[in-house]
């Protein structure tokens, strides 16, 4: 008879063994029954631990006492995400979490600075932290059958990869930058969707035979069947010598035909300076030791577990009908984009008027305080609570509704919760209680340069960033400009409520400034923009990282 999960458990914290299998049926039962015995945490000897085919749901956060851990094998369960403090365990260098359900991976990956093996493959991912450049050891990497649409542009800062196995997704491109893999062996990209392959890929110089296409529809007939005959060798010396190299047709405007099309429709990511003539632009700013930043408390991670912060900079709210004009885009936001709150909750604050660093924290509505927007003293978060259900339940019995409406209908988010989530700074002051309020005490005005921009979501970290991506398009849509740009075109620029016109006027630009949300800890959770963000239609988007 198999010794039980709790058996093998206690035997390996006895013996003070340095390696633990969990695997099989009669494990999957205990471990879907009754999860995994937490004694297992304390077996700090430990450096290689596997829990396979296990049905395994939820990875927990006491996994980072396995301090001691190289490899780390958690494949064919059924995890839907990973823990943030996985981030801990810095001595792997193998984590295999492939044959899952895991829709997005925590941006402190980037601290397993030793990792060489990273395999997610078999999930449900459509994108890689952008974290993941910080992995310099990392040599081999499986992201295969997955739902990326495009090549992950942040593999391609990560010198030291030598495997790359991404077949059977739904990429459509790979980035000239590819070339930057100088020591790549092996490129996996079949079945995916690819029509063409840039001339920056034969630059490869160590990636001789092993570059695997097969499943695509390439748009050059040629190079397709060197591909299905198994020539790879041959295919490499074709795409050095035949394929058009894709840098240097970008920075000279070329791409008449699609390409071109395709950069005017979703945009263009460029380095600082490289922006595209006649589009809006968006420079993001690299966050420094100096930019402000978030920490994020356990109990706000219980509560409203998303959030999404950064500063747009220079602004000019007080030019023309502007400031009206944000506003009205922020209640447009809130209606469309947020589901009037029930998705997401959108706050903007006058960074100036921000003391210090930010805390996201929780606690009972009954000792939050702040000073509600447009009012004229402070009250307790369960105070205005009461107060606007009030309101709504007399306006619901005037009209005769059955259910809340306006500005209301979100209150229900709130129905018996013991915890409200809030944002204060570093005076303790509370600047955000969403989804209720905004504090009076940092809100913006015609004056404000600066804006720092708080989205929170119950639901996911995605649905806070489609509502940042939506205020900046419509930043740039309505022609609020930047300072300096507003000062330099005073004499020709429309007015920010006049529609973008198309004959000649310089576009719109904003300056965004990243900002870090962080653990207890310190661990980055997740950071915005990152380098796979802001894919807004028709935008050049301009990273100056420097």
């Amino acid at each position: 008879m198999a010794a039980s999960v709790t058996d093998l458990v206690d035997q390996a914290f006895q013996q003070k063994r340095h390696e633990l299998v969990l695997t099989g049926p009669a494990a999957a039962s205990e471990v879907e029954a009754d999860g995994l015995d937490e004694k297992l945490f304390t077996i700090t000897t430990l450096n290689f631990l596997e829990v396979s085919k296990c049905d395994l749901k939820i990875a927990s956060e006491n996994l980072s006492k396995l301090v001691n851990l190289t490899s780390l094998v958690l494949h064919s369960n059924k995890l839907s995400s990973l823990p943030d403090s996985i981030g801990k365990l810095i001595k792997l260098k193998l984590l295999d979490v492939s044959r899952n359900e895991l829709e997005e991976l925590p941006e402190t990956l980037g601290s397993l600075v030793q990792l060489q093996t990273l395999d997610v493959g078999n999930n449900k991912l459509e994108s890689l932290p952008e974290s993941i450049c910080e992995l310099k050891n990392l040599g081999h990497l499986g992201i295969s059958h997955n739902s990326y649409k495009h090549f992950p542009p942040v593999i391609c800062d990560i010198p030291s990869l030598m495997q790359i196995k991404a077949g059977d997704n739904q990429i459509t491109d790979v980035p000239p930058e590819i070339e930057n893999l100088s020591l790549l062996k092996l490129l996996d990209l079949t079945n995916n969707s690819i029509k063409v392959l840039p001339g920056e890929l034969g630059n490869c110089a160590k990636l001789k035979q092993d570059l695997l296409m097969t499943g695509n529809k390439l748009s050059d007939k040629r190079l397709e069947k060197l591909f299905v005959q198994g020539k790879a060798k041959a295919a490499i010396e074709y795409v050095r010598k035949n394929c058009p190299k894709m840098a240097k047709a970008g920075a000279a405007g070329a791409g008449k035909d699609k390409d071109k099309k395709k950069r005017g429709k979703k945009g263009k990511d460029s380095d600082a300076g490289g922006d595209a003539p006649n589009l809006p632009t968006v420079t993001v700013l690299h966050c420094s030791d100096d930019t402000i930043s978030v920490k994020m408390t356990p109990a706000a991670g219980e509560t409203r577990p998303f959030i999404v912060c950064c500063v747009i900079k220079n602004v000019n709210l007080g030019k023309g009908n502007s400031f009206k004009t944000f506003i009205a885009l922020q209640t447009k936001i809130h209606d469309t984009v947020c589901a009037k709150r029930a998705s997401a909750t959108l706050a903007t604050h006058d960074m100036a008027l921000i003391k210090g660093n930010v805390t996201y924290d929780a606690r009972d509505p009954d000792k939050i305080k702040i000073h509600p927007l447009f009012q004229k003293s402070d009250t307790t978060a369960k105070e205005l609570y009461v107060k606007l259900r009030n309101e709504a339940e007399a306006q619901r019995r005037e009209k005769k509704r059955n259910t809340y409406s306006g500005i209301h209908k979100y209150l229900y988010l709130l129905a018996g919760k013991s915890q409200f989530a809030f944002v204060m700074d570093s005076e303790n002051r509370v600047i955000s209680l969403p989804p209720l309020t905004n504090s009076d005490t940092t809100k913006i005005s015609p004056e404000t340069k600066d804006i720092f921009i708080e989205v929170t979501s119950s639901e996911d970290v995605g649905s806070c960033k489609k509502v940042v991506d939506a205020l900046l398009l419509e930043m740039l849509n309505n022609f609020i400009f930047s300072t300096a740009e507003a000062n330099s075109n005073a004499t020709e620029e429309p007015s920010c409520e006049e529609s973008p016109a198309e004959d000649g006027r310089h576009p719109g630009s904003l300056t965004v400034e990243q900002v870090r949300i962080l653990d207890p800890e310190g661990q980055l959770k997740v950071v915005y923009p990152s380098r796979i963000d802001l894919q807004l239609e028709g935008v050049s988007v301009v990273r100056d990282y420097k």
